[in-house]
């Protein structure tokens, strides 16, 4: 064991046999469970008063620091820049870009000068210099860049807010420059907020921020408010305090529920968290302790273990561990085997001999197993291709990007065996109806509020119920919760480790980082069969690409 409960000893962090236990995989099927409570959300922030050559304009930097402070409050990771130059505000959007996730939340907000010319709406660094209209494309950025970025992350929602129409800054603009910025249609998925209705232009306030930035901090910072009604307030906010003369506009394509703060309720069911980390290495230090012992076979090892970290992530299964070193009883036999790192071979291909309606039945697959997001036409263009050869690497398969029988009949099956997980009865095991509670993030909060006890006795049947709502809703983190409860086996749940990995599967295909860790976990353990490092640091390296800081730490282990 190690020499001290305080000290971590890094020679004894690997001393045990390579082959990891049945209690270490679910260990790690664990750890990241709660980490999943919330879909990635990131937000690019500028506001831009200092200009050089234009007009100076007080409060777009006060309105970004503010912004950046109620979305950071709001559970975002912010990129912030205030008075940026072109080169700072390129370097800033190349940043946010890098962060977004598939299945997450973009938000992009920015004040300060803008100007719509040929029908493109461009935001002005503060060192701008315009000589000609053209130069708008070099001097400026153009806000369909930004649209650009966020459909390419595959992204939930894409949110724009533009506090940008002041009024032209330059004298003597181009024939095609005009006031205000110009109606921009929002792509599928978006909503672009403006300040003002197109071709208007809105005040700068005499306060420490703009109208319209100030009404928006305030509306956000109101817990339960679902977006429309957020940006339904703003407006009657602003045009009750600039007497009609300024007139909010949105224009939107999304049609799905979001809440910068969760309703009180589903706030109420949030899962307990570990204390918040001081300094850098203080978020992993349980993990490296846990990690150093989860090969052990004494009990005292999971007793120091528990001494050191009483609330720790771990503490149930380190006593399932005490307990079981004395019984020494053998793990059951799985039911599935993992992810082979093997490529399969390659079946003859059958495209040409299928009617449309197998064609569109293949993609409709696609689309449940979260490969794909085209249209469901039956035509298998570069972007069905695409999404069968990410189906084919997922399920260890060489990736041609053409379907065989065989392929497409593995296809259905998978997508009815997802459905019948996620279809669930009118009523939960508790009485509940989905009207209780509305929202894919309040849904999964209360499934996490079940499955952890909090507020309520713990029950993982319950919990099950409400995460196979969410993942309806498109929850990418409800998936893999659901998946983690079949992989334990909880309550009367019965454990199956092949639901566990086709839910992961679909959350991992959807961009959550958690799903692709617990693949790895799968395929380093062999829990599932034979073990697979080949195929544990694939997953692991999706994860890490996902900015998963756990799956990123698996893949140095293994040399990844």
């Amino acid at each position: 064991m190690l020499g001290s409960v305080g000290g971590l000893q890094s020679s004894s962090a690997w001393r045990w046999p390579w082959r990891p236990s049945v209690a270490f995989l679910l260990c790690l099927l664990c750890i990241d469970t709660a980490s999943a409570q919330y879909e990635q959300r990131v937000a690019l922030v500028i506001g831009n008063g200092a200009y050089v050559n234009a007009a100076t304009l007080k409060n777009p930097a006060n309105d970004a620091k503010a912004m950046a402070g109620a979305l950071r409050r709001a559970g975002f990771d912010v990129i912030e820049a205030e008075n940026a130059n072109r080169r700072a505000m390129i370097e800033a959007t190349r940043s946010f870009a890098e962060r977004l996730s598939p299945g997450g939340i973009g938000l992009f907000f920015y004040a300060g000068h803008g100007i719509q010319s040929r029908g493109a709406n461009y935001l002005l660094p503060v060192d701008v210099t315009l000589a000609v209209e053209d130069d708008l494309k070099y001097e400026a950025m153009d806000v369909q860049d930004i649209l650009n970025k966020l459909d390419d992350a595959r992204v939930r929602l894409s949110l724009v807010i533009l506090d940008a129409c002041r009024d032209n800054p330059f004298v003597r603009p181009g024939r095609s420059m005009a006031r205000g910025l110009a109606q921009i249609d929002a792509p599928r998925g978006t909503i672009i907020a403006y300040s003002t209705a197109p071709g208007k232009t809105a005040a700068d306030g005499d306060g420490d921020n703009g109208i319209y930035t100030s009404e928006l901090l305030k509306a956000i910072g109101e817990p339960g408010r679902k977006l429309q009604d957020v940006f339904e307030q703003v407006a009657d906010a602003v045009e009750r305090r600039t007497a009609n003369a300024q007139i909010p506009w949105i224009s939107s394509s999304f049609l799905g529920e979001f809440y910068f703060l969760a309703p009180p309720a589903a706030n109420a069911a949030l899962p307990a968290t570990a204390p918040p980390a001081e300094g850098p290495g203080a978020v992993s230090a349980e993990i490296v302790f846990w990690q150093s012992i989860a090969y052990s076979k004494d009990p005292a090892d999971f007793e120091a273990y528990i001494q050191q970290f009483p609330r720790g992530a771990f503490v149930p299964l380190a006593r399932i561990r005490i307990a079981s070193l004395s019984k020494s009883v053998p793990p059951g036999p799985a039911t599935v085997a993992p992810v082979s790192a093997a490529v399969a071979p390659v079946p003859v291909t059958d495209e040409s001999a299928w009617s449309d309606a197998e064609r569109r039945a293949v993609q409709i697959a696609l689309v449940a197993l979260g490969h794909y997001r085209g249209q469901v036409n039956g035509e298998f263009n570069a972007e069905t291709r695409s999404a069968i050869s990410r189906w084919q690497a997922f399920n260890g398969q060489m990736e041609t990007g053409r379907v065989s029988n065989e392929q497409r009949a593995q296809m259905l099956r998978d997508q009815t065996r997802l459905a019948a997980l996620l279809t669930i009865p009118p009523q939960s095991p508790r009485g509940a109806t989905a009207d209780a509670v509305k929202g894919a993030q309040a849904r999964f909060l209360r499934g996490a509020a079940f499955e952890r006890g909090e507020e309520q006795p713990k029950d993982g049947v319950e919990a099950a119920w409400w995460y196979a709502l969410a993942a309806n809703d498109g929850s990418s983190a409800a998936y893999t919760n659901l998946g983690t409860l079949y992989a334990r086996g909880t309550g009367t749940l019965q454990r199956d480790v092949d639901a566990a990995r086709l839910l992961w599967m679909t959350a991992a295909a959807i961009g959550e980082g958690t799903a692709s860790f617990n693949l790895g976990a799968l395929a380093e353990s062999g829990f599932a069969g034979p073990a697979d490092l080949t195929a544990a640091k694939r997953w692991y390296r999706l994860g890490a690409e996902r900015k998963h800081a756990a799956s990123a730490a698996a893949l140095k282990r293994l040399g990844g």
